[in-house]
């Protein structure tokens, strides 16, 4: 009797229970039911609940997602249906790790593990679509217990939008960090025409600030025109921004910007700034600085001319020498007749100036030829050879000539070409001194004190002529410049600062026009072996 009154007894609790339970859930006091079953307990929730919190979960933006130990969705948004691209009905009842690819499975076992040990986990990772398309999330994790079961509740965020903004900043910093450390000048114009951006050569070129200025206010650039030989030259035209903007096509265009006396030649490209809707948005203006490709194809062409030069020169001489030497033959011949002592006077300096002009000719050919190999160089007997070439205009001006040579050993060269170097000296020495002048040779041991301090000679060639004016100095050695008008070529000091540049030595000058000390005094230095340079200088 006593058992049966218990059992009446815990029947009147469990059903007050069921009766409690059925008022929660029509109550809307109960979002899930949890389901003890052998080895794992259930979650079933209640779609039809109108509980306040179940609506706020629904109406989120960000995935919710409850999964069971196993991790089974037993619950889901409508959010996190539609991040995950599937039908709610197909993703509640699956399992969490389907949308885990590979790749990321390892730092999600870790959220799960650390939620369900009650500590909770964040991270980024990314999940896959139905249609296998990867988006990337924030996942964090945590458990809860609810009606006595454990569960794991989520919170999706999609971070697809985000990332395409943080892509794009990133982008904009890129091309930010391109244009400011291009070398090149570069600007960037809104649609009228005004800078919005450039970098620090365009504002090298720029007068003043040039943001937020229309770029023809900036740099004013006349567009160049090569006009062939036989066709008219055209007026002045200067780049236009309306006429870019307008859709005209300036790629690789010659400009030239003027600027305190200056002219700076630059290629101009504009390029159109075409936003992802297929809208100009403005334009990318390039200028690149063409003066040293100017002066290296002007340096070229001044070679082609003396290149061109030489082989004239030295087929004149050719076509010249084969004659001389049939005269010189001829006339040591009338010398060994039976004549008078005038005509045979008249034959031996008739012989002495063939003898000149056979020189100079095989001078011409040694400016053109050049020797295969280099040999042992006594520059003492060049000089000589290039005063004895300059004898006569010496003996016409009553020149006094000072040669001190202090060097008797040899240097490796090129024994013609040098000879070309000490004539084009003596020879401009010559003409630049009036009458009774004095000629100054110096040669001696010495050295390159700057830099290297290589051992080898000096040779210093002075005269007392007028000067050289500090404007020509400058421009001395470049080749066509000459002061002597029509009567120079403008090559030989440039063809001499070559050769003794070949040689590894190198070529100064000093010149004064002032009214007590006037003259012009040209220094070669070329480097010797220290075996070629005898302790003992002879004088």
């Amino acid at each position: 009797m006593n058992r049966l009154s218990e059992e009446l007894r815990e029947l009147r609790v469990r059903l007050q229970e069921c009766e409690d339970t059925l008022a929660a859930i029509r109550g809307g006091g109960v979002d899930a039911i949890v389901v003890s079953g052998t080895g794992h307990e259930q979650v079933f929730t209640l779609a039809g609940t109108e509980n306040a919190y179940r609506v706020f979960v629904e109406a989120m933006d960000e995935g919710a997602i409850t999964v069971n130990s196993a991790g089974t969705i037993l619950f889901a948004n409508k959010a996190a249906a539609n991040l995950l691209a599937r039908p709610l009905g197909m993703v509640i009842g699956t399992s969490i790790f389907g949308f885990v690819p590979e790749s990321e499975r390892s730092q999600f076992d870790a959220i799960f593990r650390e939620a369900s040990n009650d500590s909770g986990g964040r991270c980024e990772l990314t999940l896959t679509r139905s249609s296998g398309e990867q988006v990337p999330v924030f996942v964090s994790a945590r458990s809860c217990v609810e009606f006595g079961a454990r569960a794991i509740c989520m919170v999706v965020t999609d971070l697809s939008e985000q990332k395409r903004n943080e892509q794009i900043v990133s982008d904009g910093k890129l091309a930010r960090l391109i244009l400011s450390h291009a070398s090149e000048p570069m600007a960037v114009c809104d649609g009228n025409g005004v800078i919005q951006h450039c970098n620090r050569a365009f504002e090298g070129l720029s007068a003043g600030n040039p943001l937020l200025r229309r770029f023809d206010d900036v740099v004013r650039l006349e567009i160049i025109d090569h006009h062939r030989p036989g066709e008219e030259e055209q007026d002045e035209r200067w780049f236009d921004i309306e006429q870019a903007l307008a859709g005209n096509e300036f790629r690789g265009t010659e400009v030239c910007l003027r600027r305190d006396n200056q002219a700076i030649h630059l290629l101009l490209s504009v390029s159109p700034l075409i936003l992802p809707n297929m809208e100009r948005a403005g334009l990318l203006i390039t200028l690149f600085n063409i003066e040293e490709r100017l002066r290296t194809e002007q340096a070229l062409r001044r070679s082609e001319k003396l290149a061109a030069t030489g082989r004239l020169a030295a087929s004149i001489a050719h076509e010249i020498n084969n004659p001389l030497a049939a005269l010189t033959n001829l006339i040591y011949l009338i010398e060994t007749e039976a004549i008078s002592d005038i005509v045979r006077n008249y034959a031996h300096t008739a012989q002495e100036e063939l003898s000149r002009v056979a020189h100079i000719t095989r001078q011409t050919l040694a400016f053109y030829r050049d020797s295969g190999t280099p040999n042992d160089v006594n520059l003492t007997e060049l000089i000589d050879s290039a005063l004895f070439l300059y004898a006569g205009a010496i003996r016409s001006k009553n020149l006094a000539v000072k040669r001190e040579i202090r060097f008797s050993g040899s240097i490796h060269g090129y024994a013609s070409e040098l000879r070309q170097v000490f004539s084009n000296l003596v020879g401009n020495a010559v003409e630049a001194m009036p009458k009774d002048g004095c000629l100054r040779i110096r040669v001696y041991r010495s050295q390159e004190w700057c830099n290297s301090r290589t051992l080898g000679v000096r040779i210093v060639i002075g005269d007392t002529g007028e000067g050289i004016l500090p404007d020509h100095r400058a421009h001395l050695f470049e080749p066509f410049f000459t002061t002597k008008a029509e009567k120079g070529t403008g090559l030989g000091l440039w063809v001499s600062q070559g050769i003794v540049e070949k040689h590894g030595g190198f070529i100064r000058l000093k010149s004064s026009t002032g009214p007590h000390h006037r003259g012009t005094v040209f220094s070669i230095f070329l480097p010797a072996e220290e075996s070629r340079m005898p302790r003992h200088t002879a004088a």
